[in-house]
């Protein structure tokens, strides 16, 4: 859990991280980032199913291309890990410092 000022903060940096003043101006629209947190592992489950699914709001954009990636999902998993953490973020990447706080 996260202050509401700090959650503010960070979705203002990822924002303007992944999408240039300049380009949220010039096509009139700003990226809307979402921050629900859970322990629930079924609610983990459901949102990265979600999140990583592919969809048109109008299929007119492109249909052969929304045709394709019906069901499509950007993101696999099998099975549980148990085990210690194989791997981390480090911190070393300024790209992604602002993530590590997520």
């Amino acid at each position: 859990w996260l202050p509401e000022e700090q959650l503010a903060e960070l979705k203002d940096s990822i924002r303007r991280k992944l999408l240039p003043r300049s380009i949220a101006k010039g096509i009139g629209k700003d990226l809307e980032i979402q921050y629900i947190y859970s322990r629930s592992p079924k609610q983990i489950m459901h949102w990265i199913k979600y999140v990583t699914k592919a969809s048109f709001r109008d299929i007119t954009w492109d249909e052969p291309l929304a045709n394709a990636l019906y069901g499509f999902h950007n993101g696999c998993f099998a099975g549980t890990w148990d085990g210690s953490p194989k791997w981390k973020l480090t911190g070393t990447d300024k790209k992604f410092n602002a993530l590590l706080r997520v």
